[in-house]
């Protein structure tokens, strides 16, 4: 199986301009070993399989709001596959059955307490937490993605969810490759791939 983790950062969405090129670059790199069968996974409720639009309206981009937006993990994912085939699965942090033999696009972001500007303004037990992920990634530990579900939702751990899943599901991976790990906006960004056998 090949992972790519992305964040779910909405300015990585087009209408609000493709996200910082570092990052972007990043996300680019990490779908590039994906296969033709691609799963995105973002954390949402109610789990299950999803279809929609990628909408950027509630994130200020102008325009009119869609009837169906997707939830802003599957839409970022979608919005960096393009053109490339793709299904769309909502997961709670339960474990799911994912395809024989697909490549999965894990769409989560760490903290958002990093600093004083975070969407949840600073914490110091954020950064540490986001430093546990990004290492979890680097050396291809599922287990090491695994976080409290208290802690997780003081330090607004959107991820949280999402790489529950896979550390449910998936198994250690052969190779694994850290990309990017950041807080550009005060929340914990982190881009990686991880290939099985």
């Amino acid at each position: 199986m090949r992972l790519a983790f992305v964040p779910s950062a909405p300015l990585l969405l087009p209408a609000l301009g493709g996200g910082p090129e570092e990052l972007r670059s990043a996300c680019h790199q990490a779908i590039s070993v994906l296969g033709d069968d691609v799963v995105v996974l973002g954390g949402a409720s109610p789990a299950g399989w999803r279809t929609g639009t990628v909408d950027a309206t509630p994130w200020g981009a102008p325009g009119v709001a869609a009837a169906d937006p997707l939830p802003l993990p599957l839409a970022v994912g979608s919005a960096l596959l393009g053109d490339r085939p793709h299904r769309l699965l909502a997961v709670d942090g339960t474990a799911v059955v994912l395809p024989p033999d697909s490549s999965v696009l894990v769409v989560g972001d760490g903290t958002a307490r990093r600093t004083d500007k975070a969407p949840g303004h600073y914490d110091p037990r954020a950064e540490p937490l986001d430093t546990q992920f990004a290492e979890a990634l680097r050396d291809g530990r599922p287990e090491g993605l695994l976080v409290d579900e208290v802690l997780a939702a003081e330090l607004l751990v959107a991820g949280a969810a999402v790489w529950r899943t896979v550390a449910a599901t998936v198994a250690e991976p052969v190779s694994a490759e850290l990309l990017y790990a950041a807080a550009p906006f005060g929340v914990g960004y982190v881009v990686a791939t991880w290939i099985g056998s």
